[in-house]
């Protein structure tokens, strides 16, 4: 079975660090992800996911993120049923982040293709300039000979 999500969005607010009773840290925190598609005569919609991060991993989340900031999470998508004071059944979702990168600040816009070579820490780090990509060269499977095919 495979249960992978990858996000990118602005974090709501800063990251609430917490620890556990054996006091191992984690962070919760919400993010905006914006979709993909705008309504016709509307705006885009958005999406607000509560994420958490363990570990080192919350610490540095808690301490290098802040609100407005762009972020990448990976990880799993988590579901819990649970009942709300009027005792109703409710379910609430949330990813199990495995990884973070960062995308930017409300300064900066995010490096969505980054060049071989570039790590994006969201804080001012420059981008290298490339040469612009060369156009492929297509060549058609019938011009090819049967020993150059790859099946």
């Amino acid at each position: 079975m495979l249960n992978h999500i990858i996000l990118q969005g602005r974090m709501v607010g800063d990251a609430d660090l917490r620890h556990t009773n054996n006091g191992r840290a984690y962070a919760n925190y919400r993010i905006a992800v914006e979709r993909n598609y705008k309504p016709e005569g509307g705006e885009r919609e958005t999406d607000f996911i509560n994420c958490t991060s363990w570990g080192k991993q919350g610490e540095m989340v808690s301490q290098f993120f802040h609100k407005g900031d762009m972020i990448i999470v990976s990880g799993a998508l988590q579901m819990r049923d649970y009942t709300d004071r009027d005792g109703n059944k409710r379910t609430a979702a949330s990813v199990a982040v495995q990884e973070v990168n960062f995308g930017g600040t409300k300064r900066e816009p995010a490096p969505y293709a980054q060049p071989a070579g570039y790590q994006a820490s969201g804080y001012g780090a420059p981008a290298r300039e490339e040469a612009p990509a060369k156009e492929p060269e297509f060549v058609a499977v019938s011009d090819m000979a049967d020993g150059d095919l790859p099946f």
